[in-house]
């Protein structure tokens, strides 16, 4: 992670940590000690008011977070959303992550995968800050790489046409039924006697969405998190006068 990306990752931390002064506070300033049932209680009302000294030390924080999660970072010709089989957002995402992912490994990434509930919200059309980014992706993920089998990779295909819910890089399919066939690797056709790498978080490399046959591949890991990748990527773009920008584009085909 680099110095900017840590910025951002302590800016995320200090947030929440103002949240839980300014609570922790309010209500010991109004602690009124009761019993119930021979047990001690908190009786908290609408007169608790925060303590003055703890809001003017932390008030300069409060500040500069917000300053930093409001920079914006960098421009969406269109609105981007999520939806089952292949989305706009999806592919974005996706395809980011790939390219990130071989900034940070040497070898080649071949592919790059996210499930739907790991996207919170769209990219709505306009400006685009770092509270969006943080919004878009609240988790604290970090990005790996893992090297699959073939018989993994296929596992990971036939998920995706019984879910309908992940989106990936790199790669087009056909869904009939809910199987995966007729698969494409970087225009190459998919064999399950090759081995090959996935960027993805650790999360579903975990096991997460059911994904347990990710459990035990080789891995990597990048020191990224997976949201400091789409702030340095977003505002790679802005750098190069680009906007942020995706489209459906028939990588998945079959039933909707």
């Amino acid at each position: 992670m680099n110095n900017k990306s840590m910025k951002y990752y302590n800016t995320y931390k200090l947030k929440l940590l103002l949240i839980f002064i300014v609570s922790l506070t309010s209500c010991f300033r109004g602690y009124q000690p009761g019993y119930v049932a021979g047990e001690s209680s908190i009786n908290l009302d609408n007169r608790i008011q925060p303590d003055s000294i703890i809001e003017n030390l932390i008030q300069p924080y409060k500040m500069q977070l917000a300053e930093e999660l409001n920079e914006v970072i960098g421009y969406a010709s269109s609105t981007l959303t999520t939806r089952k089989l292949e989305s706009s957002l999806g592919n974005f995402i996706v395809d980011l992550l790939r390219e990130e992912a071989q900034k940070h490994y040497s070898g080649k990434v071949d592919l790059a995968a996210i499930t739907n509930g790991g996207i919170r919200i769209p990219i709505t059309k306009g400006d685009i800050s770092v509270r969006d980014i943080f919004e878009l992706m609240p988790f604290e993920n970090s990005l790996l790489i893992l090297t699959i089998d073939g018989s993994t990779a296929m596992k990971l295909f036939d998920y995706l046409a019984a879910k309908r819910n992940i989106s990936i890089a790199n790669t087009e399919i056909n869904i009939q039924g809910n199987r995966a066939v007729d698969i494409l690797i970087g225009g190459e056709r998919f064999s399950p006697d090759k081995t090959y790498t996935l960027a993805i978080s650790d999360y579903l490399a975990n096991g997460g969405d059911n994904m347990f046959f990710l459990k035990n591949c080789k891995r990597t890991i990048l020191n990224l998190k997976i949201r400091d990748a789409i702030i340095e990527y977003i505002k790679y773009l802005t750098s190069q006068g680009k906007n942020v920008e995706a489209k459906v584009e028939g990588r998945v085909r079959g039933v909707e």
